[in-house]
């Protein structure tokens, strides 16, 4: 983590900067806006004590800690509740009405035993009299075990327990649960109970999306029969319903907290693998030492890591409470190192970096353990403490008595420094004025407010809605809170002119694309033709989501189109700066999806068979290498059929690809396609017997996979080896 060697001259600096803020705010107060990103003070505790895996500092009150902070010049915190208030908080998420719900654990890390009574709560924090700090805590779900993930919903609240993630309804409006639904599970917890489902958050697209954490091998399938296999870290999303669920990446180690930006992308905090991953949709992502999909893994955002081997909890800014040079910035908790790590969002292209900012918050208590991080309604951001002197699950053994199973806290952080904003009177939501609360640009807000609209149609009408999204003179923001109310009423349709007109503004026109996305198949179809002819677009984050929906048909006369985004956005091989990786990743995995359609498949590739009779040119033209490259990531045996085809016409292609493509072969033939993939390995390493032999063992497990003995073809090569 980065330090300066002088903490005094840095402290000096700090405060210097901050008596400047002042006096140019009272001499002219236009300049006083103009606030510069500065991170927070080092910590007084030494260095070396954020490396112990059991810290030897004592535990504080909430009070003593709450005076171990350091923040940038202008920001303050407070606290907003502790124990008894609450025990261990995992999630924390808002309501409509201005309230916190937690999940509270005294159980972690060992879930309940079977059979016996489970200890655990969901509490509604509630701050009454408006100074700020929770004053009422009632308790709506008791019995849980180890819940993690949670999501106020408008009967009730969604969340995980072991094994299941549940729907607790509150039938009677009394702030208790009435009526414990299952809607998805039982998730795996036979290896790990740590980091399971959690960060349930909505896409204002008719998904919750959701992180599974490390190690365990969870199988789940939704009412309609959709099913996913998470194994270890993963990220998938569900219908709040329990209707459908789909995957949305793979890899990671653990991840715990997502959010998004301006945009509509997705990005999750990790441990061991990077803080920040940016989230692309069927990507793939490095875990401990498991392969990637075929398809390779997708570009990271950042090579430093933090100093840490745990991130938890991530919030993308989207306020204007704070000051413009923090805003737009990723916020994480760091829980190994007791502080809040900065990162500015940096783009070339639709490609998302990150940029290590020096450390928003730190602690001179090592038991400050930030494990959530929310944007409050009033455009605080509020930080869950799960305070410990412990906080490694491999690290330190379990059951170490040193565990606090009881002191948990919340803190709200603001700005008051120069010319700061005005929060806005009241948490709750405005449902009698849900015009102003959609356009609002505290993110909160304005997704809050989205989820009232959507249920009631007498104060927002889908007139009212369509009206305001076709009004030009109206912000942005509302106009893209009235397309997610109507995609989420089933009433959003394809609207030509804002796909066509170069007045539509940027935004809107990328939430409108990935929006058309999660529409019927024929409707994207339709959308398809109109942005077909518009790319590439001005605007590189609409090229990506453009993509996608093209990969979402289906319909192999798309490749062409996208092997030339592939090739264009890989850029030259000597100007880095030209390249746009997330696009090629994107584009690549768009083909992927089509070729997974076996008609599909068979159309793009029908000339490929002719290959054993009319054989192909030396080099290969540019979209049939990208499809043969991405049948790699596409297991079938018509796949492996046509791999066999390309190589066999190609035999000098890149000698990884070929070991690739046997490979992949190998792992997905039939017995008689098996056979073929040996006369391939010869006519491509004749003069390789070693080669020969390896890749022969593998067809041999394969096929003992499924069969008593070697085949007569197999058996015979296998001795022709050995002479």
């Amino acid at each position: 983590m980065p330090r300066f060697k002088n903490a005094t001259y840095r402290f000096g600096v700090r405060r210097l900067a901050a008596t400047l803020l002042c006096v140019i705010s009272f001499l002219k107060p236009s300049l006083a806006q103009e606030v510069t990103y500065l991170g927070a003070d080092e910590p007084t505790t030494a260095e070396e004590i954020y490396g112990q895996g059991v810290r030897e500092t004592p535990w504080l009150s909430p009070q003593d800690e709450q005076q171990s902070f350091h923040l940038p010049p202008g920001f303050s915190i407070e606290l907003f509740a502790s124990e008894p208030q609450i025990a261990k908080p995992m999630n924390i998420a808002w309501d409509a009405r201005g309230r916190m719900w937690v999940t509270s654990s005294k159980e972690y890390p060992y879930p309940a035993a079977e059979g016996s009574p489970a200890g655990d709560t969901i509490q509604i924090l509630e701050d009454s009299d408006g100074d700020g700090r929770a004053d009422k805590s009632t308790t709506f779900a008791d019995g849980l075990n180890i819940p993690i993930g949670i999501l106020p919903v408008k009967d009730g609240v969604i969340c995980y327990s072991i094994p299941n993630l549940w729907l607790l309804r509150d039938r009677d409006g009394d702030d208790q649960v009435d009526e414990r639904v299952l809607l998805l599970g039982p998730f795996d917890t036979s290896r790990d109970t740590h980091g399971m489902i959690n960060s349930l958050t909505l896409g204002q697209d008719g998904w919750i999306y959701a992180c599974h954490g490390f190690n365990n091998q969870s199988q789940v399938t939704a009412t309609d029969g959709s099913r996913v296999q998470l194994i270890s870290g993963n990220t998938f999303r569900f219908r709040e319903d329990g209707s459908r669920v789909e995957q949305f990446t793979s890899g990671q180690v653990n991840p715990f907290g997502i959010t998004r930006d301006e945009w509509g992308n997705w990005y999750s905090a990790d441990c061991h693998s990077k803080p920040l991953t940016r989230l692309l949709r069927g990507a793939c992502y490095p875990s401990f030492g498991r392969p990637h999909d075929g398809l390779g893994f997708a570009p990271p955002m950042m090579k430093h890591l933090h100093g840490s081997t745990a991130i938890c909890g991530l919030l993308y800014y989207q306020a204007e409470q704070f000051p413009a040079a923090f805003r737009e910035k990723f916020y994480s908790g760091n829980v190994m190192t007791s502080r809040i790590n900065c990162n500015a969002l940096e783009w070339q292209g639709a490609t998302a970096s990150a940029h290590e900012l020096p450390d928003f918050l730190t602690s001179d208590d090592p038991w400050f353990r930030p494990n959530d991080i929310q944007l409050g309604c009033d455009g605080a951001m509020y930080v869950s403490d799960f305070y410990n002197r412990i906080i490694g699950h491999y690290e330190v053994p379990l059951e170490h008595p040193g565990r606090d199973r009881t002191s948990g806290r919340i803190w709200k952080i603001s700005y008051a420094g120069p010319d700061a904003i005005e929060s806005p009177a009241s948490l709750v939501i405005d449902q009698g004025n849900l015009t102003e609360e959609l356009a609002s640009t505290n993110e909160a807000r304005r997704c809050l407010a989205i989820g009232l609209a959507v249920t009631d149609q007498t104060r927002f009408s889908s007139d009212t809605a369509e009206s305001l999204l076709n009004d030009a003179a109206q912000s942005e923001k509302l106009r893209i809170s009235c397309m997610e109310v109507l995609l989420q009423r089933g009433q959003f349709h394809v609207a030509p002119k804002l796909l066509t007109e170069a007045s539509t503004p940027p935004h809107l026109l990328v939430r409108q694309l990935a929006l058309l996305a999660e529409l019927p198949l024929e409707e994207r179809r339709s959308a398809a033709e109109l942005v077909r002819e518009k790319l590439p677009f001005d605007n590189s984050q609409a090229n990506l989501v453009a993509v996608q929906l093209l990969g979402s048909i289906a319909n192999a006369s798309e490749l062409p189109l996208l092997a030339g985004i592939v090739g264009s956005a890989t850029g030259s091989t000597h100007d880095s700066a030209l390249s746009d990786p997330a696009l090629a990743y994107t584009a690549r995995i768009a083909i992927r999806d089509i070729l997974r359609d076996e008609t599909q498949l068979a159309i793009a590739t029908q000339h490929w068979s002719d290959w054993a009779t009319h054989p192909a040119a030396d080099d290969a033209s540019a979209v049939d290498r990208l499809i043969a490259e991405t049948l790699l990531a596409v297991p079938s045996p018509l796949a492996a059929k046509r791999l066999l085809d390309y190589v066999a016409a190609h035999p000098h292609s890149d000698a990884k690809f070929v070991d690739a493509a046997l490979l992949a072969t190998t792992k997905s033939a039939d017995p008689e396609l098996l056979e073929r993939l040996l006369a391939v390995l010869k006519q491509v390493k004749p003069d390789s017997l070693l080669e020969q032999a390896q890749q022969f063992e593998h067809v041999c497990d394969v096929y003992l996979g499924g069969h008593k003995e070697l085949s007569p073809p197999l058996s015979a090569f296998g001795l022709e080896l050995q002479s």
